[in-house]
């Protein structure tokens, strides 16, 4: 359940990114199409949207791992569950 939440908000985030990455990129002027090569434009979107993919769930899992300890050690379990859904919610 926790890495289902996790890969979903990933995954929001990378089409986010996406999205407003082309959005962008159709507000430039031809100018910029002119001097910058497509490769190059292509590449950044792949790298940008890679690192969404990876690093980002990647810091998601890994806080709240941290919390899930840091909560056992000072709560009962019950607690650490509500404390982490909620780490989730706000991390998403």
């Amino acid at each position: 359940m926790l890495a289902s939440s996790v890969a979903y908000g990933a995954i929001a985030a990378s089409k986010k990114l996406h999205c407003e990455l082309l959005q962008n990129m159709m507000r430039c002027p031809m100018s910029f199409f002119d001097t910058t090569p497509l490769g190059r434009i292509i590449n950044r979107f792949s790298k940008d949207v890679d690192t969404m993919d990876a690093d980002l769930r990647l810091n998601i899992q890994v806080k709240i791992t941290f919390d899930k300890r840091r909560f056992r050690r000072n709560s009962n379990s019950k607690s650490v569950q509500h404390t982490l859904g909620t780490t989730l919610l706000v991390s998403c």
